[in-house]
């Protein structure tokens, strides 16, 4: 009776053996089969996350292509303005005035108004002192360009007065330039030019040489006019 009972409980303990390794079996199985149906998954989703980047990539490189660099719009437009100057002095260098051959194109313009454009021309147009310097010397001086310093420039600038200026070189330079750039551009002249010519005309145009000394009375005062006319006190009154 002893050894029955001894023979159920191996039973009892072989099916619970059984039982547990079945158990295990199954676990294993169902963790193999989810990875075997979670892996196709997760390469789908790189997959797609894959493609998802590389159109947005394609995409940002399309709209940088439309768009040309900043610097390149910047020296696209310098060029265009460089070539436009280009052409205005073609223009310009084009026209021949009486007495360029040999440097004696009568002046009609007084040294104060040279000046006034000459600033504004600077600022209007941006151009450096070096090439407007270049620019006159090749208009007034077309058979032989000399080089005209920057010094020369600024003593002109820093005189005042109609004939205070006349003899540097900037004057006579910078006046056939204007002149030149006036006939280009087809315009008028001014009042000024009218009543320079008026005064001049007879001499062949202003003065360049150097100002001269005069006598006068005692108590009989000298002043210069808008045009370069030396007249006294007594000649302002009346």
């Amino acid at each position: 009776m002893n050894h029955y009972f001894k023979v159920n409980h191996n039973r009892l303990t072989l099916s619970k053996t059984t039982m547990t390794r079945r158990i295990l079996r199954s676990t294993s199985q169902r963790d193999r089969d989810n990875d075997n149906t979670n892996a196709p998954q997760t390469r789908a989703g790189q997959q797609k996350t894959s493609s998802k980047r590389k159109r947005d990539i394609n995409e940002n490189d399309a709209l940088n292509a439309s768009k040309p660099p900043l610097a390149k719009r910047k020296k696209h437009v310098k060029a265009s303005t460089k070539a436009h100057d280009r052409d205005s002095d073609h223009d310009l260098f084009s026209i021949d005035l009486k007495g360029d051959e040999d440097g004696t194109v009568p002046i009609f313009d007084s040294c104060d108004v040279i000046r006034e454009k000459i600033d504004d021309h600077l600022s209007e147009t941006g151009v450096t002192k070096a090439q407007f310097l270049r620019n006159i010397a090749r208009a007034a001086y077309p058979n032989n360009v000399p080089t005209i310093q920057t010094k020369q420039l600024n003593d002109f600038m820093r005189w005042a007065g109609a004939t205070t200026g006349n003899s540097n070189r900037v004057f006579y330079a910078a006046y056939v330039y204007f002149e030149k750039k006036r006939i280009s551009e087809g315009k008028s002249k001014s009042e000024h030019r009218k009543k320079m010519e008026k005064q001049w005309a007879h001499q062949g145009g202003m003065s360049r040489e150097l100002c001269q000394y005069y006598w006068c009375r005692d108590g009989v005062e000298l002043y210069e006019d808008e045009v370069g006319v030396r007249r006294s006190v007594k000649d302002r009154r009346t």
